[in-house]
């Protein structure tokens, strides 16, 4: 399996095996306040030589380049023998700084760079 795409949605779910995105993909963000942003993410597979590692890192890279946050999740099981699927995971972020943050999901799978532009009160 191999990771064929990727993007960040205000909402998703999964829908008798399908995917059903609530108020579109996103890759602008106003946090408030509290400098919150949620949002899920989305990672579309396709199967290619049976490769069995389902581990992703994801991380976080901030506008002004300091450490990225890291996180791990691992793609469903049965994604290893299909041709085509997805996974999704909800994300509750602190987005302390207004600019361009990079999203990036990495794992033997392959690799996949989002942008996200975050604006709001400092």
């Amino acid at each position: 399996m191999r990771i064929s795409g990727a993007f960040l949605a205000e909402k998703v779910e999964a829908v008798n095996n399908k995917l059903n995105v609530k108020g579109g993909v996103i890759s602008h963000y106003q946090v408030g306040r509290d400098r919150v942003a949620q949002f899920d993410i989305v990672v579309l597979t396709q199967g290619d030589d049976g490769g069995t590692d389902r581990l992703v890192v994801i991380e976080v890279t901030p506008p002004d380049g300091g450490e990225p946050l890291h996180m791990h999740r691992e793609l469903p099981t049965n994604l290893t023998t299909a041709d085509v699927g997805f996974a999704c995971w909800q994300f509750r972020l602190t987005l302390n700084l207004n600019g361009r943050w990079i999203i990036a999901m990495k794992g033997p799978a392959g690799t996949v760079s989002l942008p996200l532009t975050v604006s709001g009160p400092r």
